[in-house]
């Protein structure tokens, strides 16, 4: 059994033989931390790595390639806004689950989606339930 002390680590994932994480980060706005997968399911987000054998030693960051993706072992991983790198491809096209609070007559729902896809369910409820139901 080892054990490690690592600091400013909001997520550790474990992925095929590698712990991944992530850091926290910080909103001026809000004055805040916060980390980035909370809308997301199945996926995860990173700023460094260590082999699980090598759990305790090392911790690595994760680093560029020339297509801005990083290869772990059989994991890869894609850079995104602020330095993290997440493993997904492309965010906005994630077709998991998401989520988030919404009103039937709210204006600004393509604003407030997370996802594209989160914006084509809001879009179909809307259209099944009526946009003059403002009921959640």
């Amino acid at each position: 059994m080892k054990e490690c002390v690592v600091s400013d680590i909001a997520t550790i994932t474990f992925r095929n033989g590698y712990l991944f994480l992530g850091e926290w980060e910080y909103d001026e706005d809000i004055e805040d931390r916060y980390y980035y997968t909370e809308p997301y399911f199945n996926s995860f987000y990173a700023h460094s790595y260590v082999k699980e054998t090598d759990f305790g030693g090392q911790i690595r960051s994760l680093k560029l390639d020339h297509n801005k993706k990083c290869q772990i072992g059989t994991t890869e991983m894609y850079f995104h806004k602020r330095g993290y790198f997440f493993s997904e491809p492309n965010v906005k096209d994630y077709r998991g689950t998401s989520g988030g609070f919404f009103r039937a007559d709210d204006k600004e729902i393509h604003d407030r989606a997370e996802t594209k896809q989160e914006e084509k369910n809001r879009v179909m409820l809307l259209n099944t339930i009526g946009a003059e139901n403002d009921e959640q």
